[in-house]
């Protein structure tokens, strides 16, 4: 499978889909538009959803990213609840704000393919 595209991963009862996926690093994002603090909320419990749905999955790295108009939540707020949640170590969790919300979609997308495929050489 070609970088930047997307894979199911069945359940029992549903197929959960990974929106970006870096075969080659064994990475995977879900990327959550929110135009509000109360979007904001509902995509970091549609990542919780996430999380529990690919535990076990083969993927070494995996993120949940909110990107927003508006401010939603710190990175020290987002690693705490990580934390408070117990969960796998193998995600984090990143919120960015910036112009535009859900019409930047495919640039954010395009940069984040990029910042993927740089990781492991800034880790």
């Amino acid at each position: 499978m070609p970088n930047g595209g997307s894979i199911s991963i069945a359940q029992l009862t549903k197929n959960y889909k990974i929106d970006i996926v870096v075969p080659s690093l064994k990475a995977g994002v879900e990327l959550k538009f929110a135009d509000n603090l109360e979007e904001a909320n509902k995509a970091l419990d549609e990542i919780y959803t996430n999380m529990h749905a690919y535990r076990g999955a083969e993927w070494e790295r995996l993120y949940g990213l909110i990107y927003s108009p508006v401010p939603s939540f710190t990175k020290e707020q987002l690693e705490a609840q990580l934390e408070r949640i117990q969960a796998d170590k193998k995600w984090k969790i990143i919120a960015v704000h910036g112009p535009d919300g859900r019409k930047r979609n495919e640039i954010i997308e395009a940069g984040l393919l990029i910042w993927l495929s740089l990781y492991p050489l800034f880790r």
